[in-house]
């Protein structure tokens, strides 16, 4: 694979259809290289973990350059917003070897979960997407650094969404101007640039899903295979909420704890096994379980309150050295009519998730110790 690094990336550049560098370089600012899109793991897995996602984006195939779906949109926004990179100079066309430029910066689709909720008569929709910018240094195949991307979207009909109806508005979440995507990528574009030395970096390295989980989860969760899957999105969840609240570098969650390596899946089939380096310091989650406690009821309604239990632990992890350690609960309600026998937990809990996420993290800030560590990771 070393003697093919700069072919694979020219490979993408040609394969994308591109012509020319963005004009305006800044001889001061190093140079990246444009290497596409990738889905971070296994071809074998792409279909299964990512089905509206990968449908989604080999729809661009069908069109006379063959280029896929996100790799075109990704390139075009990159031409149009060249001059937000304000730390590197990008080579939109990859054309310089690896000896001369041997960074290059790639999208990544990380995560995706569409939750469907029967509230009666409604049907609610959540669809959760993640995405990431990394630059990766090729002699290596070594990650320089990592800017996760979370969007989400709700909606409600009084009947079942279709597969259609899903992949249209995943769809409307990611195509261009004025969509989720394109506005957090205006946010954050500009982030993108190699760590310096003495930048800090934080990564959640562990995470435990405890027993008491796995009731509230969708069955594929619960197979032994796919458990690490569910941890991916605890740790992807936790880092790009902590990422956006603190403005830090965060690096991406390896599941596999005996592993140095992430797999990265591009569009014309090249692999890349890319080394996730070790932390300033680390995070430690474990989701200890969910809860559903029948608050009240009447002969109309049922008042449901879910509650989410995760420990947070920050700590330095070459001397293991414990800057934060605490036990964070939180709570949301759901009312469901009286005649509802069985109600759709999982979409709920990820919403109990997600703030119990948000009241650590924002403890994680307002303490004096784990503060100062998290200020060393800032941007």
């Amino acid at each position: 694979m070393k003697n093919n690094q700069f072919r694979f990336i020219a490979v993408i550049a040609l394969c994308i259809g591109l012509s020319c560098s963005a004009p305006g370089a800044d001889a001061a600012k190093p140079e990246v290289n444009w290497a596409g899109v990738a889905f971070r793991g296994a071809f074998n897995k792409i279909t299964m973990r990512f089905p509206f996602l990968h449908k989604v984006d080999q729809t661009g195939r069908k069109s006379e350059d063959g280029v896929s779906f996100f790799n075109k949109l990704l390139t075009d926004y990159l031409r149009e917003n060249y001059s937000k990179l304000n730390h590197v100079n990008l080579n939109i066309n990859g054309g310089k070897n690896i000896a001369e430029v041997p960074y290059v910066l790639a999208f990544s689709v990380v995560d995706e979960q569409v939750l469907m909720e029967n509230l009666g008569s409604i049907r609610k929709l959540v669809i959760q997407l993640g995405f990431e910018l990394i630059v990766v240094d090729m002699r290596e195949q070594n990650l320089i650094s990592s800017i996760p991307i979370f969007i989400e979207f709700r909606d409600a009909s009084e009947k079942t969404f279709s597969p259609k109806e899903i992949q249209d508005r995943l769809l409307d979440m990611v195509n261009g101007p004025g969509s989720q995507l394109f506005e957090v990528l205006d946010a954050k574009i500009n982030h993108v640039r190699l760590l310096g030395k003495n930048q800090g970096t934080l990564r959640v390295k562990n995470v435990a899903v405890g027993e008491k989980s796995y009731p509230f989860l969708p069955d594929h969760f619960k197979e032994n295979e796919n458990k690490k899957m569910y941890e991916e999105i605890v740790a992807h969840q936790f880092g790009t909420l902590l990422a956006s609240q603190a403005q830090v570098a965060i690096l991406p969650y390896l599941a596999d704890s005996l592993k140095d390596r992430l797999a990265y899946s591009f569009s014309d089939n090249e692999v890349l096994q890319i080394k996730i380096p070790e932390p300033t310091y680390a995070l430690g989650l474990h989701l200890r379980g969910f809860k559903k406690v029948l608050a009240k009821e009447t002969r109309a309604e049922k008042l449901w309150v879910y509650g989410a239990f995760l420990d947070v632990k920050l700590y330095e992890p070459e001397f293991d050295e414990t800057f934060y350690s605490e036990a964070f609960k939180y709570g949301v309600q759901k009312i469901t009519p009286a005649t509802q026998i069985k109600t759709d937990d999982y979409p709920i809990v990820s919403e109990a998730f997600k703030g119990v996420c948000l009241k650590a993290i924002e403890q994680l800030e307002k303490n004096k110790k784990s503060s100062n560590q998290i200020k060393k990771c800032k941007y």
